[in-house]
């Protein structure tokens, strides 16, 4: 680190493929260490060793669980605040394939109350909308039933499944459900996973 960049925040936590990683699901041979910190911040480089910092303003409600392995203990969010903010920054991580690899790896031990903390922790419900959705594809009953449970309360919109821009908006549908706009060809990928 230079003398030129700002102080790292002092809440980080391991997030995204990293946390997805420390829960058993790799599929991607990833370089990087991804960080979620609170505040906006520029990558580093110390030796070989490259750190990905994304930010979230919520970070200190994120559930999360301290590792202690190695030189120094380090904290990873939970599988169920792994899998929201994987959804919010699909961008980033490869899409909503990546996505829905890393639930199917999670989804079998996701625990209801950590899933119900999680979304509160959030706040966010298009999130929770596409997370109950990807659940619901992959038939992991009891946690789509929880998330829909959670969306009881709250009003939805339509909201598209994936963040990048549909190219043919001819084929796609909405799953009355979730409220999620799909395309109907990426039905397979589903299919293909699960």
């Amino acid at each position: 680190m230079s003398p030129t960049d700002p102080p790292i925040s002092v809440m980080m936590t391991s997030a995204l493929l990293s946390a997805a990683r420390h829960w058993g699901s790799a599929h991607y041979a990833i370089q990087d260490t991804q960080v979620m910190v609170s505040k906006p911040r520029p990558a580093l480089t110390p030796g070989r060793l490259k750190v990905d910092f994304f930010s979230k303003r919520t970070i200190a409600k994120t559930p999360t669980v301290m590792v202690t392995a190695g030189v120094a203990a380090w904290r990873v969010s939970t599988r169920e605040a792994t899998l929201l903010d994987l959804i919010r920054h699909q961008p980033n991580i490869g899409g909503i394939e990546s996505v829905v690899r890393i639930a199917r790896d999670l989804a079998p031990n996701i625990e209801l109350a950590g899933l119900t903390q999680s979304l509160n922790a959030m706040g966010q419900v298009p999130v929770a909308q596409r997370l109950g959705y990807i659940l619901d594809r992959l038939s992991m009953k009891k946690p789509a039933q929880r998330v829909a449970d959670w969306l009881a309360s709250h009003r939805t919109m339509t909201h598209p499944l994936e963040l990048q821009a549909f190219k043919d908006e001819t084929s796609l549908l909405v799953d009355e459900r979730w409220n999620i706009q799909y395309d109907a060809r990426r039905l397979n990928l589903f299919e293909e996973i699960a």
